[in-house]
């Protein structure tokens, strides 16, 4: 059994470049120590964040998104353009070369950590398209994975709220959508916690990491990377409070 035991990382809520910034330097960590993290985050402001590949004029309507002081930004992963706002909570899992995670099984990982915290919400979800998690057909998180400098980040996203009319406003239809949209709006393609649940007692329950086991079809090597944070997302019900974060405790992977 591998004693080393990790904590998750909350960030503070800031600008969307400056978390990036910190997942960036925390991968470089990550690929000097051979110990994974987790980062857990909210945008303290609006921002648009495109995938690595995309076409910036494809995707944004930049007059607004200047006019309305948006930021336009990129990521390393592949994938859709994703609208950052305070109510977006972000996860991002960093995992060492030694992990030996591919880019599928680190898809799996991370959409079944979504779709356990949302089972624990009493809320029913699939899995549609490349990587988003659904509720009821319309999505409510998106996921992503990029291998860099021998380290494997796995990230995505969980609605709990939206300003539909803002991310209506700086958003265009995506180039490239999955076959299930349908031709949806953004309005009819999305939905949050907020929308399903409304804020209450229900969604400050603890959401204990087990799906990160269970995600994965296959034994770990021991001291792959380890697991925290089992109140993950548990303040839900408190996103607006930048300070009310609770304590983790520490899980590890055997």
């Amino acid at each position: 059994m591998d004693a080393t035991r990790e904590r998750a990382i909350w960030l503070p809520r800031q600008r969307v470049d400056l978390s990036l910034a910190a997942e960036s330097a925390w991968m470089e960590k990550v690929r000097e120590s051979g110990q994974a993290r987790l980062l857990l985050w909210q945008a303290g402001f609006p921002a648009v964040v495109l995938g690595r590949s995309q076409v910036m004029e494809k995707e944004v309507y930049e007059e607004e998104c200047r006019v309305r002081g948006v930021p336009v930004l990129r990521r390393a992963s592949g994938g859709g353009a994703v609208f950052q706002m305070p109510g977006v909570f972000n996860y991002s899992l960093i995992l060492p070369e030694k992990s030996r995670l591919s880019i599928r099984g680190g898809f799996r990982l991370g959409t079944g950590l979504i779709q356990d915290v949302l089972r624990r919400l009493g809320l029913e979800s699939a899995l549609q398209g490349v990587s988003d998690v659904t509720v009821g057909g319309r999505k409510i998180s998106g996921n992503a994975v990029a291998q860099v400098n021998r380290v494997l980040l796995v990230h995505g996203t969980l609605l709990a709220e939206m300003d539909m009319s803002l991310l209506e406003a700086c958003l265009r239809r995506p180039s490239r959508e999955p076959d299930y949209r349908k031709g949806r709006s953004h309005r009819e393609f999305l939905t949050t916690l907020t929308a399903l649940r409304g804020w209450g007692g229900d969604l400050r329950k603890s959401a204990a990491p087990d799906s990160w086991k269970r995600a994965i079809p296959y034994e770990v090597p021991t001291g792959a990377f380890t697991v925290a944070g089992s109140h993950l997302l548990s303040q839900l019900g408190q996103h607006c409070s930048a300070s009310a974060v609770s304590a983790f405790k520490d899980v590890s992977v055997v």
